[in-house]
């Protein structure tokens, strides 16, 4: 079954049930408030390539907000996104590429604009990051 985004509502007894889906292949997403950041990966088995996406669902609407995060040349780049992480503070978000999961990977900062700031590299395969504060 090939992947989507879908939302749950509460049935009359309270369970949750599946209520709808975007038709989106999302393959990670962070949310913060009502913002749904997304990255999404399509693999084609003709051509075998993926087709990689980025966007925002506004998740009280379940519409999308923006399809692409950024028009930047270094997004386009990212060889295979592997990890989303928004700042809860300032709304700037991070993606993860695992580039060819053989290899060390890149972590990229975008400003809330989708403006590119900078990249640092990492180990292979980074996926997740966590926000530490200080009191």
């Amino acid at each position: 079954s090939p992947s989507n985004l879908y939302w749950l509502q509460p049935d009359a007894q309270g369970q949750m049930q599946v209520a709808g889906k975007m038709d989106i292949p999302v393959a990670d997403f962070c949310i913060v408030g009502h913002p749904l950041y997304f990255f999404s990966s399509d693999y084609n088995m003709a051509t075998q390539d993926y087709t990689i996406g980025y966007g925002i669902v506004n998740v009280k609407t379940h519409s999308v907000a923006a399809r692409k995060l950024s028009g930047a040349p270094e997004l386009a780049a990212v060889e295979m996104p592997y990890g989303l992480i928004v700042n809860p503070q300032h709304r700037d978000f991070y993606i993860m590429d695992a580039k060819n999961y053989v290899s060390s990977g890149e972590l990229l900062h975008f400003l809330p604009d989708g403006t590119f700031d900078w990249r640092v590299s990492t180990g292979d395969i980074p996926a997740h990051a966590a926000f530490v504060y200080k009191k």
